[in-house]
């Protein structure tokens, strides 16, 4: 909940909290949307997949200027539909529950590759390959984050090793 409330709030920002009624209703969260003038959404694609399946059009986005997805995958038809019907940015935010709520971002809106992008401070993410060696660069992999954001003895004997290998 802090990057939903607590953040937003830091920097002069005022939130919108939605009830049960609303929450469970698509119609009534993109009217208050709407009616609110929101700024930003923090939101699953899934959920967002939903509010743009409504047959009352778009209108309900005039006002949003940031889209931040987290929690699931993202396809490219869900940013495509976004680019047509709005002007928004749109982030992936992405961190495991293990760790924190959100440990990296990337800007989607004109990317090939949806990919989770740039580590926030005072986190570092690695890859590790299928002989458990952590490698550089783009690419898929195990991922392997490091930082204030991770409970100590959080490592896996795996993970220990992998980093006794990596270079000064």
């Amino acid at each position: 909940s802090v990057p939903e409330t607590i953040m937003p709030m830091l920097i002069g920002m005022s939130i919108v909290i939605l009830d049960d009624e609303e929450v469970g209703n698509p119609r009534l969260v993109r009217r208050q949307i709407q009616n609110q003038n929101v700024s930003t959404v923090l939101i699953t694609p899934t959920r967002m997949s939903i509010l743009l399946s409504c047959k009352r059009g778009t209108e309900f986005l005039q006002s949003v200027k940031y889209i931040l997805f987290g929690a699931e995958m993202i396809s490219h038809t869900l940013v495509d539909k976004l680019k047509a019907a709005c002007d928004a940015q749109m982030f992936n935010l992405y961190g495991p529950t293990e760790t924190t709520a959100y440990l990296t971002y990337s800007n989607i809106t004109d990317k090939e590759v949806i990919d989770i992008g740039t580590p926030i401070e005072n986190t570092f993410i690695h890859l590790m390959d299928e002989d458990k060696k952590i490698f550089e660069g783009p690419g898929e992999g195990e991922i392997i984050i490091g930082g204030i954001g991770v409970a100590d003895g959080y490592f896996s004997s795996d993970v220990k090793q992998a980093f006794r290998q990596m270079p000064e």
